[in-house]
Formats: C-alpha cells, structure tokens, sequence
C-alpha cells in the first residue's frame, strides 16, 4: 500500500512579551485594530508534556484542559519529544499559551480525520471540522510540527485543515496570522482574523 505523508511544519515565530507587571497595555500595530490594546499575560506558568509520561501530562490537549478558562498567564508547554497522536483544541477562553517542541523533527501531532468520516452525529465531518489543531484562543505561539496522511490508492484527496485557525497578537509585531507552510499543494487551510 503506497502511503504518503504530508509533514505540514507549522512555525509561528514570535517574541514572548515581557512580564505584565512591568509593562502597560501596548497599541497594536496593525491599522485595521487601531482600537485594539494588546494586554500582557501576568506571570508565566510552565507545563511539561511528554509522551512517555516523564512530565506533568502525557497528551497535549490534557495539559491544555489543565489550563483554566480566562487564563492571565503566559503557559508555556514543553513538548518533549515523540509523537501525539491525538486532536488538539486551545479554545478562546484559554489565551497566552506557547507549544514549545523539542524540534520540528522530533516532536509532532498527528490526527488523520478526512472529510468523509462520520462525527458523533453521524454526519460526514466535512473539512472544516477534520483538523489536527484548532487554535482559536489570542497570544498563541507555537514551534512544533503537525502531520497527516492519506491513500492515493483510495483516491483521496489531501486537506490541509492541520491548523483550522492560528491567530497571533503581540504588541510588537502588531495583529495577524503566523506562517503556516505545507509540503503539498492543498485545497483549505482555514482561519480568520477578528
């Protein structure tokens, strides 16, 4: 069965804004916000994930869970390395969270949902609902790599819905997406800026 795989590398680079002790609320740089006012995190929380259950959560999305809802604090997740193969949702209500992998290489999310599997519902998922990581929450970093695959032999078509939503806001580099590169040409990669 000839299997191929698509390595989709998310890496959105960013600096971490300083401490919010120290700094006040800071102006976006992006025009269409001028309104907008970035608000520092206060404090930072680090949580350790490693697949082999050396650290604090051995999945992603419990040590997300473990976040609480209107969250202040920069929380940064030591990915150790190994692969997840697992659905990752950062909702809204969990902002100023970073996804620090132990290297684009080593550490990676896998989930494989295609559009015609069916939901709890019983309904075809369809695209938007087949990806590997949904970020909707603000001041959200990552550097960690996530991965799918399909069967040309079963003429399947690849969705590149790895990351539905990746929004970024720092006070320094202004409001905006992060970079999202994939290795294939696809039809959807899916987000939208509020």
């Amino acid at each position: 069965m000839a299997r191929i795989l698509v390595l989709v590398l998310v890496t959105i680079s960013s600096l971490l804004p300083p401490i919010a002790s120290q700094q006040a609320a800071t102006k976006c740089e992006y025009t269409r916000h001028s309104r907008h006012r970035y608000k520092h995190p206060v404090g930072v929380r680090k949580i350790v994930v490693d697949a082999s259950g050396a650290g604090d959560f051995v999945s992603i999305q419990q040590a997300v869970d473990s976040v609480p809802e209107g969250n202040t604090m920069r929380v940064i997740m030591q990915i150790n390395a190994g692969t997840y193969i697992e659905k990752v949702v950062v909702p809204a209500s969990k902002p100023y969270m970073t996804f620090q992998g132990a290297g684009r290489d080593v550490t990676v999310v896998e989930w494989h949902d295609r559009a015609s599997d069916r939901g709890p519902d019983g309904q075809p998922l369809r695209t938007y609902n087949t990806a590997s990581a949904t970020i909707l929450a603000n001041y959200f970093n990552a550097n960690i790599s996530f991965k799918t695959q399909w069967s040309m032999m079963m003429n399947e078509r690849p969705e590149c819905t790895f990351v539905r939503e990746v929004r970024r806001r720092t006070g320094k580099k202004g409001c905006g997406y992060g970079l999202v590169h994939h290795a294939a040409a696809a039809d959807t990669v899916q987000g939208q800026a509020k």
